[in-house]
């Protein structure tokens, strides 16, 4: 039976009573703009009769009500400055359900992150870590509370910040059945949903950046090399400040492009709980922000492999934990598959590959360019660092290259490169394989000839190219490189290319 209009006003009055909580009619709430949404629900920031608050809307439906009830159960009694507190709800016989809270100036935590990162080094760092800190004091007072986390995931909260840079977290209790557990399990699971929350909120701020979602494994520390074990943080944005690159000697600075700025990711490291609580790291991050976190490690990864080698590309991974000691900036010097390169633009391939005349088959720390025929790879400085759309010599030269007539123009480009692009084209697996029997004879170590000829003290080089596993050339001269020519010539012979 409905309920008539006096009794749903005894209703609205009990509960105001009992419950303490203040019953708001729609009429008065102005909705501004979104926040964000969850499992049937909405959030907003408005107005209540001029009052800034947040407005949390539920689905129309037989089950908005329920949650309204089950948010309100779970979080009414609570007191806390990290944990967005209830101002009022709708009546219970309105058709619009919704919550009103208090702390209204907010905005989704993931925007002002991801503003940190695009402007500042020093505030996306300290940023970071208040969020850590917050986060973690927050799930720490729902424990306190006896609340239950168990049954609950990253997805059960909402993460804002408001203008006085305070992280807020908003509980969205999910309908489902009781677990029993131990109090050790109570502590371990709670640990895992406060590492996956940091991760989603951080993962977002780097997805509203960046317009794209990458999954980053955090790097090992110990197994990149430091800038030095520890610096300022004041005194190191000189380096990592927008526009500039980290001074390594892995990173070239000497052709960094000005206008183009570090990019900036966040990246979460689990760490495995041991001693550590909630409460811990809360109280140490809040205590590391009040001193200003004055060091943190600064550290170079540096990938000789990757082709795409864009000048001035540097990517900083701001690796945060539940500790400063366990967290550092790493820089990159190479874009990773799937990452829209910040210099040229691009979307880096799963697959690209470094070609160049120079016969080197990696690119080691230099800058590289890619042709815009073949695709492949070169070192920018063998090709005359070109400045507009570059197509290799190669795919100049290619349509007259199985012409005999025109074999001159082997010479132009070299037998080792002719053959590194004739086995890049097959996909077959090459090895170059020093020798140690030397081609007159003479016996050396390491490839290298320890045999003198009767003017110079000069060791020579014996090679031999092994097409998947089948000797193509053999090659010897006083420079690898020389070898590995003369190796590719007889390559290029054995696959009847003229030369």
């Amino acid at each position: 039976m409905e309920e008539l209009p006096t009794q749903r006003e005894d209703k609205r009055r009990r509960m105001e009573e009992e419950d303490e909580i203040k019953i708001i009619r729609s009429k008065n709430l102005e909705l501004i703009r979104d926040l964000g949404s969850g499992p049937g629900y909405s959030l907003h920031a408005g107005r209540n009769r001029s009052r800034a608050v947040i407005v949390k809307v539920f689905h129309r439906g037989p089950t908005g009500r329920q949650q309204l009830d089950s948010t309100v159960a779970l979080s009414n009694e609570l007191m806390h400055p990290n944990v967005l507190r209830i101002g009022g709800i709708s009546s219970p016989g309105s058709s619009l359900h919704f919550i009103v809270y208090e702390n209204g100036h907010c905005k989704n935590a993931e925007g002002p992150l991801a503003a940190a990162l695009k402007d500042d080094l020093h505030r996306s760092i300290t940023l970071g870590f208040k969020m850590i800190a917050e986060i973690s004091a927050g799930m720490n007072h729902l424990c306190m509370q006896g609340l239950s986390l168990v049954s609950m995931g990253a997805d059960n909260f909402d993460i804002l910040l408001d203008v006085d840079d305070r992280f807020l977290m908003s509980i969205n209790p999910h309908r489902s059945d009781e677990i029993e557990t131990t109090e050790s399990e109570d502590a371990e699971n709670t640990w895992t949903l406060f590492n996956a929350l940091c991760r989603k909120t951080l993962t977002a701020a780097n997805r509203v950046l960046h317009n794209e979602e990458i999954n980053r494994d955090p790097a090992i520390l110990d197994a990149v090399s430091p800038n030095s074990d520890s610096e300022d943080l004041a005194g190191s944005l000189s380096k990592f400040g927008p526009g500039s690159t980290p001074r390594t000697k892995n990173i070239q600075e000497e052709k960094v492009p000005s206008s183009v700025p570090p990019r900036r990711e966040y990246v979460w490291r689990t760490l495995d709980r041991g001693q550590q609580s909630l409460a811990m790291v809360a109280r140490r991050l809040a205590l590391d922000l009040d001193l200003g976190i004055s060091r943190l490690h600064r550290l170079t990864q540096m990938n000789g492999r990757n082709a795409h080698r864009c000048p001035g590309y540097v990517r900083e991974e701001i690796t945060l934990a539940t500790t400063t000691l366990d967290s550092a900036v790493v820089a990159h010097d190479t874009p990773s598959p799937f990452e829209i390169c910040s210099v040229c633009r691009e979307m880096v391939g799963p697959h690209e590959t470094f070609w160049c005349l120079c016969g080197d088959f990696e690119p080691g720390s230099q800058n590289t360019i890619k042709c815009q025929a073949c695709k492949l790879w070169s070192h920018s400085d063998c090709v005359g660092n070109p400045q507009k759309e570059f197509i290799c010599q190669l795919c100049w030269l290619l349509p007259s290259l199985n012409s005999r007539s025109d074999s001159n123009n082997v010479k132009k480009i070299g037998y080792l490169a002719l053959f590194q692009m004739h086995m890049q084209k097959s996909d077959a697996l090459v090895e170059w394989v020093y020798s140690d029997q030397h081609p007159f004879g003479h016996s050396y170590e390491a490839g290298v000839d320890r045999f003198a000829d009767a003017n110079k003290q000069r060791p020579v080089w014996s090679v031999q190219v092994l097409v998947d596993g089948e000797v193509y050339g053999r090659g010897h001269g006083h420079k690898k490189k020389v070898a590995k020519n003369e190796a590719a010539k007889q390559g290029l012979i054995r696959m009847d290319v003229a030369v």
